[in-house]
This record gives structure tokens, sequence and C-alpha cells, in this order.
């Protein structure tokens, strides 16, 4: 499918009538702003040069690389963050200087916080790129979660369900995952569930809310 260029796909959303009052950042700032978040991904963006068509030029352009650099911060921070960002990306990109070194002044670009060990930590907002993820919903925003069961098309998917990825599972390799669990909850979960179904993998990394009961 993603070869061909004559078919589109058209999709419509597996939740509809989500409740706009839960699902916005104040909501969730209010509830959990000061808690500490330790599971995110960074990628750091560097400039490298690339031939042209003419092979005696190059040009400059910019690529991302993760780094193993642990990141733990408040959720309000990391909402910080990305108002930051999305501010900076719009002037530079006003101002045309996005793949340019000059443009929005370095301060600017500098988001400061405080992380978990009580620690100032600093991210420079255009060459730090940092997502969230494994934000257990059900445990952390129970409404939200509540409300998603409630609207989701799909629940026989859910934990439970009857098409739930879990039912495929032996009890040999719950055991086995559940002795696993004890040294690396995180991964030994996310190991199994990419055997089964590396679509259902997948959404366990983007929504921890499909943990299996056993497991939480």
């Amino acid at each position: 499918m993603m070869e061909r260029d004559d078919i589109a796909v058209i999709t419509e959303g597996h939740c509809q009538s989500l409740d706009k009052c839960l699902w916005n950042l104040e909501s969730i700032k209010s509830k959990n702003g000061e808690k500490y978040h330790h599971r995110f991904r960074r990628f750091k963006r560097k400039e490298i040069d690339v031939e042209t068509a003419s092979a005696s030029e190059t040009e400059s352009r910019y690529e991302y690389e993760e780094v193993d650099k642990d990141v733990s911060m408040r959720v309000e921070d990391y909402f910080g963050y990305l108002e930051r960002r999305e501010e900076v990306l719009e002037k530079s990109s006003r101002e045309g200087a996005l793949t340019s070194s000059e443009g929005v002044q370095c301060a600017h670009r500098q988001f400061s916080y405080t992380n978990a060990l009580g620690k100032l930590a600093t991210l420079d907002v255009l060459d730090d790129i940092i997502y969230m993820l494994d934000y257990d919903i059900k445990k952390k925003l129970p409404s939200q979660f509540q409300d998603f069961k409630d609207n989701f098309a799909l629940p026989e998917f859910l934990p439970g369900g009857r098409m739930c990825a879990m039912n495929t599972v032996s009890i040999r390799e719950l055991q086995r995952a559940d002795c696993d669990y004890e040294a690396s909850p995180h991964l030994s979960l996310h190991r199994l569930m990419k055997q089964l179904d590396p679509i259902w993998g997948q959404t366990y990394i983007s929504l921890p809310l499909v943990h299996s009961p056993g497991f939480i």
C-alpha cells in the first residue's frame, strides 16, 4: 500500500465525542502538573553537509540523532517546553532562520527546569527534541481514562476484551514475563507485546493504558 500512489485510504478515529473539558493541557496540568515523569526519548539536532547535483558543491541539512541521556521533569515543565518550542519554531519560520545558526536569540531557545534530583537542567528547544512516553493514563488520569473507555469504538481490543492481544499468550509466557517484570517492568512487557504483534507493541508505547491488568 505504501508504494502505491493511486490509492487513498480514509480512516476514522476510534474515539468519538471525547470530553473537551478533560482532554486539554490545562486539565492535565491541574491534576498532575507538579508530578515528575521519568520516561522520555531525546534526540539531538545536528548539521551535516550533503552533496548536491553538482559534485563540487555541498549544502547543509539537519538530521536528528537519538541520544542516551536521562530526562526527568515535571509534567508542567514538559508542557512549558512544548510551548516554548512552538513559539521558537514559529519565530524561526517567520525570520527564515530555521536552518541557520543565527535567527532566534540563543537565550530564548534555552529552556530551564528542575529535574527529579533537584538540579537545574537546560534544553535547547530547537536542538533538543524530547517526547514523553509510557504515561499511565489509567492511574494518573482516571477521569480521562474512563472517558476514553466510554467513547472507544473498539472496546473488544482493550485489556480483557475478546480481541485483546493478551488472550493469545500462553500461561508459560505470562509466568516468564512476570518474572522478568520484577527486574524491568517496562522492557519485559514491551518485549512480550512486540512478540505478539508489532502494531500492538507500538500501541503500548503510545498508549500505556493498554497495560494488561496482570502487569499494572
